[in-house]
């Protein structure tokens, strides 16, 4: 007798061969699921499978829902921890090394948008330029690439043409004179443009026998210019006597020896 080994799958002869299953590939329907055989068959989840339903992420609760991984039917669950929890080792996105949404599992996160341990800033400017000209803006350690960048902003003082920083104190004329000033109504300088600095509210003189106008400008602006004309003529009431007048024809001029 010879007795020649059945080698080929084929349907329906009651042999399974090596290297068969009852998949497509090399696929013979007399082969019955195998588990183990590193083939997902029908009726298993997995071939091969895990031994247990830890997927080594700390921030995912595992749990074994159903099978095993004997039989090649395990069925797990992998839920997603969101909950700032200290002690679980996992640090679930939003959560922190702060008070507010805290953790003690997260290690400080540049970027994160919170001021957290060891951080200066966070988040950062990109440089110390706080955009002030009259500041000098410098370095002094760290940076925003870290969340440990730390700046000085000293203020300038120093009336100096050219820096566009116009201090206090500093305007465009010789004294105290810095050319990035532009004329400031208000600050007691008479500047370029200026007719007055400090100016008077208006125009009146105080004086009765003068026609106060205002010819233009306004105290506002440090522009005002008045026009101030003497009154000659005699008219009773204007509370003036001008010089070439008399009681007799200007009832506001005073009598000699009347009090």
């Amino acid at each position: 007798c010879t007795h020649t080994a059945i080698t080929a799958c084929v349907a329906g002869d009651s042999c399974c061969p090596a290297g068969c299953n009852t998949n497509t590939t090399n696929a013979d329907s007399d082969c019955p699921p195998k588990c183990g055989n590193g083939v997902l068959e029908k009726g298993e989840t997995c071939d091969p499978c895990p031994t247990n339903c830890n997927d080594g992420n700390a921030c995912t609760t595992d749990v074994t829902a159903s099978g095993s991984s004997a039989t090649c039917t395990l069925v797990c669950t992998h839920t997603a921890i969101t909950a700032c929890v200290a002690g679980d080792s996992c640090c679930p996105a939003g959560c922190n090394t702060n008070t507010t949404n805290a953790d003690s599992d997260c290690p400080p996160k540049c970027g994160n948008g919170v001021l957290e341990k060891g951080e200066t800033c966070d988040p950062c400017p990109t440089n110390c330029n706080d955009g002030n000209a009259c500041t000098t803006d410098v370095t002094a350690s760290g940076s925003s690439a870290t969340c440990t960048l730390v700046c000085t902003h000293t203020a300038i003082t120093a009336c100096v043409a050219g820096d566009s920083c116009c201090p206090a104190g500093c305007n465009t004329n010789t004294t105290n004179a810095d050319s990035d000033c532009p004329p400031k109504c208000g600050n007691g300088v008479l500047e370029s443009g200026e007719t007055c600095d400090p100016c008077p509210t208006d125009c009146n003189d105080h004086n009765p026998c003068t026609t106060d106008v205002t010819a233009s400008g306004s105290s506002a602006t440090c522009d005002l210019v008045c026009t101030h004309t003497p009154i000659t003529t005699c008219v009773a009431g204007d509370g003036c006597c001008p010089a070439t007048c008399t009681s007799d024809i200007d009832s506001d001029c005073v009598s000699p020896g009347t009090h």
